[in-house]
C-alpha cells in the first residue's frame, strides 16, 4: 500500500467506513468455480512463490535491480502457466533511491541510542549532525508565528498538527500554520516523526516527488519507544540534544520503471477485459511479504488455476503487476494513461493489496450501480467467504487511478488491522508472517470473482464521477 501524504503523516483523522451489505448467499459452487477452487487447494504454488519472492529476491524498491529481477521472474512464471501477451510496459518514474546509513543517539541523558528509519528519497545530513530537540506547543497565534525563529538549527519532534487553542479561531490558526510552514522547515536541522507501530517496529514511506516538503529537510520516522522517550525528556523543559546521521543515494537521472502484463484471452469477447492487479514493488526495511507479495502470488495463483483447468472465460482476464505503488501509484497511473483507448472495454479492475487475512468481499468505491451485478458475479464465491459488497471508498492502492475514468475498480475487502499494525511498511514484513491458508483463500476468491465477471451476460456500468472520489477510510499509509 502506498504512503500517506504529508498531511496524513502529520495527523489527519480517519473517517468511519461506509455501510457494508452482504451479498445474497447461495449453495456451494459447482462447475468451473469448483474446478478452480479444487485446483488451487490441490496444487497451489502460491506459498512456494511467496517464499521465493520474499527470501530469494527480497525487497523490491521501484527503480532497484531487485524489482527488475522480480519482474523477470514473474514473467517467466506467467509464461510457464500459459499466459499470452506477456510483456513489460515502461513509464518514467523519477530517480531511483538506495537507503544508506542511519544512526541517532542522545548526547544528553546517558547517550541513549534511538531507533529509526529515513524518509525515502529524502534529504541527507552532511555526516553526523547535532542539535537540540524542539517540542513546540504554541498557545497563541503569536507563538505559532514565532516558531521559525525558535526552530533554527533544531530537530522538530512531530506526531501531529499543532492543535489550535480553544480561544483561537481554527480557520485563522490553520492559515497561520500554513504561512509559517515554509520558513519553519527552512530553519530546522531535521524532523523526527513518530512511527505508527509498537514494539520497536519502524516505518518506511517516501517517494521521488521533488516538491514534497521532506525532500529538502532531513527527516526520519522514529520507533514509538524512541519518540516517546524524546517527548518525555522535552516535556521536562530540560535541554535535550541529539546526534543524527541520515545517508542515502539517488540516481543522477530519472529511471524507467515497468508494469508486468499477461493475459488469458477471452473466447467470445476478447476485447473486454478484467484486470487482476497487485503491486510487485515493496519497501526495503523487510522483504515485502505482506505488502504486497501476498497479493502478487495470490493473483498469479488465480491465473495459474484458470489456465491449468483450461476453463474458457468469455472475456480476457489480464494480470497486471504494478510498480511504483508505494511511492504514489505511479504504475497504475501509467497504465491508465497508456491504455486510455481501451478503458471503456474494461469490465472491472480487481486489486488485492491488503495483506494477509481472507478476502470477505469487495469495496465497491461508492458504486451502488454496480452492486447487483457484482453480487451476481461473486455468487459462486459466497461459500469461500466472499459475501460483503461495501460502498466504502478507499484510495490507497492501484484501483484508485481507474475511478475518475469511470472504470469499475474494486479493492479486496479484509480485516487488515493486524497487517497495518504489525508488518505494513516495517522491518518485520517478512515470510514469517505469511499465512498459508489465507493465501490459498485469497487465490480462490480472486479466481472465482474474475471468472464470474468474465462470464456475466451484462457489462458493469461505467460512469465518470462528477467530482474526484474522496476516501472514506484510510488504510494506514
Amino acid at each position: 500500500m502506498r504512503p500517506l501524504t504529508l498531511a496524513l503523516i502529520l495527523g489527519l483523522a480517519v473517517i468511519a467506513p461506509a455501510q457494508s451489505i452482504a451479498a445474497p448467499q447461495k449453495a456451494q459452487a459447482t462447475g468451473p468455480v469448483a474446478q478452480l477452487t479444487d485446483e488451487i487447494k490441490a496444487h497451489s504454488e502460491a506459498l512456494t512463490n511467496l517464499e521465493y519472492l520474499s527470501d530469494v529476491i527480497g525487497p523490491r524498491l521501484t527503480g532497484s535491480q531487485n524489482l527488475l529481477k522480480a519482474q523477470a521472474w514473474a514473467m517467466g512464471k506467467l509464461k510457464g502457466y500459459g499466459a499470452v501477451n506477456v510483456r513489460e510496459e515502461a513509464y518514467e518514474f523519477g530517480p531511483s533511491w538506495s537507503r544508506g546509513t542511519f544512526s541517532a543517539r542522545l548526547l544528553t541523558h546517558a547517550g541513549i541510542p534511538l531507533q529509526g528509519a529515513a524518509f525515502g528519497w529524502g534529504a541527507t545530513t552532511p555526516g553526523p549532525v547535532r542539535g537540540e530537540v524542539l517540542l513546540p506547543a504554541p498557545q497563541s497565534l503569536e507563538e505559532l508565528k514565532a516558531l521559525p525563529a525558535l526552530a533554527k538549527g533544531k530537530f522538530l519532534l512531530m506526531a501531529g498538527r499543532f492543535p489550535a487553542p480553544k480561544d483561537v479561531d481554527p480557520k485563522l490558526w490553520a492559515e497561520a500554520a500554513a504561512g509559517v510552514q515554509q520558513d519553519l522547515f527552512k530553519n530546522l536541522a531535521g524532523m523526527l516523526i513518530q512511527s505508527n507501530k509498537k514494539d520497536g517496529r519502524l516505518l518506511a514511506v517516501g517517494g521521488p516527488d521533488a516538491d514534497h516538503p521532506l525532500h529538502k529537510l532531513p527527516a526520519a520516522f522514529l520507533s514509538t519507544e524512541s519518540y516517546m522517550l524524546l517527548k518525555r525528556l522535552a516535556a521536562r523543559r530540560e535541554k535535550v540534544e541529539i546526534e543524527l546521521n541520515i545517508q542515502g543515494t539517488q540516481s543522477a537521472k530519472p529511471v524507467q520503471a515497468h508494469n508486468v502484463i499477461a493475459e488469458l484471452r477471452g473466447t467470445e469477447k476478447p476485447d473486454e477485459i478484467i484486470v487482476l492487479g497487485a503491486h510487485l514493488d515493496s519497501w526495503d526495511l523487510g522483504t515485502g511479504t505482506t505488502d504486497n507479495g501476498t497479493g502478487v502470488t495470490a493473483v498469479m495463483e488465480a491465473f495459474r488455476a484458470l489456465a491449468a483447468q483450461k476453463v474458457k472465460p468469455k472475456r480476457t482476464i489480464r494480470v497486471v503487476l504494478f510498480s511504483g505503488e508505494e511511492q504514489g501509484l505511479y504504475g497504475s497511473k501509467a497504465y491508465v494513461k497508456a491504455h486510455a483507448a481501451e478503458l471503456a472495454r474494461h469490465q472491472a479492475v480487481l486489486v488485492e493489496d491488503s495483506g494477509t487475512a481472507p478476502i470477505k468481499g469487495w469495496n465497491l468505491q461508492g458504486r451502488e450501480d454496480a452492486r447487483a451485478l457484482m453480487a451476481k458475479a461473486t455468487a459462486d464465491a459466497n461459500d469461500l467467504g466472499v459475501r460483503e459488497l461495501s460502498l466504502e471508498t478507499a484510495l490507497d492502492s492501484d484501483h484508485a487511478p481507474f475511478l475518475p475514468e469511470g472504470v469499475p475498480a474494486f479493492f479486496a475487502r479484509k480485516d487488515f488491522d493486524e497487517y497495518i499494525k504489525v508488518t505494513h511498511h516495517s522491518q518485520v514484513d517478512t515470510f514469517d508472517h505469511a499465512k498459508p491458508e489465507e493465501l490459498l483463500q485469497n487465490a480462490q476468491a480472486l479466481a472465482a470473482t474474475a471468472w464470474g465477471l468474465a462470464n456475466l451476460d451484462e457489462r458493469l456500468p461505467q460512469v465518470k464521477p462528477l467530482t474526484e472520489p474522496k476516501g472514506t477510510a484510510s488504510h494506514g499509509h
